[in-house]
């Protein structure tokens, strides 16, 4: 395992600890956690370090299909592509930093600290490279490639079954669903399957084919759902269960409620202790199955008070 990943691991082990003895009023068990912390942020700053010497991404997108048979690709087209897969990481990654789908453009502070550039042309131009910069924060979290992985982990689950696409465009939002789509229309249109790859800071590689009839069955998926906004809530409950990967359970009267929120707020989140009561606004979001009738409410953090 390289170093990135042997880190990440033992950053994981470590907060499993502190979490299990979070309650504890042991004198002992409070000094080892104090230590144990110490150790986490120690690990951390090497993680960021290890994570600033990588300094980019690399997304291979392969082209397949009678367009791409002689090496080439209409260079309109290839643009095209190009932009549709970008938007679909910048609006990812919006979401994933703030919450909030992307209304028109962009956010300055996402798209200078993603830098999505269309990097060469590869095999002709039946190979598209696109390239953003790691930028890890100072925690060692990169936004670029959690929006890599949560691109990956959609794509792979989102035509397994009806219940798990609902929660994964709950978590990549709609705009980046919008933008998938634009790209998918446009490989059918065209005729054109997609190979995508990446190999993640940790060393695990990520690939994706999507062949004619996978493309098709995501585009229909897509289109199948319905969302519906509602108005933001104030809610009070006790702290359950607490993660740095985006998510927070409640007890509001009882009954065990989870939200997820923006990464721009996990130093809030760091400073919060399981059974703690808390105050807080959230969002609701409902996606509905216009097949089915199937639907799931979202509930986003918004704000602690």
């Amino acid at each position: 395992m390289n170093n990135i990943g042997y880190l990440e691991k033992k950053i994981v082990e470590a907060k499993a600890i502190i979490q299990q003895q979070i309650n504890s009023d042991d004198f002992f068990d409070n000094l080892c956690n104090r230590s144990m912390q110490s150790h986490i942020e120690d690990m951390e700053s090497q993680l960021y370090q290890a994570k600033q010497l990588r300094e980019k991404e690399v997304i291979e997108a392969r082209l397949i299909g009678k367009l791409a048979n002689h090496g080439t690709l209409p260079l309109d087209l290839h643009s095209k592509l190009a932009k549709y897969l970008s938007n679909t990481l910048l609006a990812l990654s919006q979401r994933l930093e703030k919450g909030k789908d992307a209304l028109r453009g962009f956010s300055k502070d996402i798209t200078q600290t993603v830098n999505f550039r269309s990097a060469a042309m590869g095999a002709g131009s039946t190979r598209l490279y696109l390239t953003t910069d790691t930028n890890p924060d100072l925690f060692g979290r990169s936004l670029s490639s959690d929006s890599l992985e949560a691109l990956f982990e959609f794509l792979h689950k989102a035509n397994k079954n009806q219940d798990e696409l609902l929660d994964m465009i709950a978590f990549v939002g709609v705009r980046c669903v919008n933008e998938l789509a634009k790209l998918l229309h446009e490989l059918h249109k065209n005729e054109l399957a997609l190979d995508l790859r990446w190999r993640s800071p940790n060393n695990t590689e990520h690939f994706w084919q999507g062949d004619d009839a996978i493309i098709d069955t995501l585009i229909k998926l897509i289109s199948s759902v319905h969302t519906i906004q509602g108005q933001p809530i104030q809610l009070q409950g006790t702290i359950g269960e607490l993660s740095d990967k985006g998510k927070i359970e409640l007890y509001i009267d009882g009954v065990k409620t989870r939200f997820t929120y923006p990464r721009n707020m996990i130093e809030q989140i760091r400073m919060l202790h399981i059974g703690e009561s808390i105050n807080i606004l959230a969002s609701q979001t409902t996606h509905r199955n216009k097949i089915t009738n199937q639907e799931k409410t979202h509930l986003e953090l918004l704000s602690i008070n």
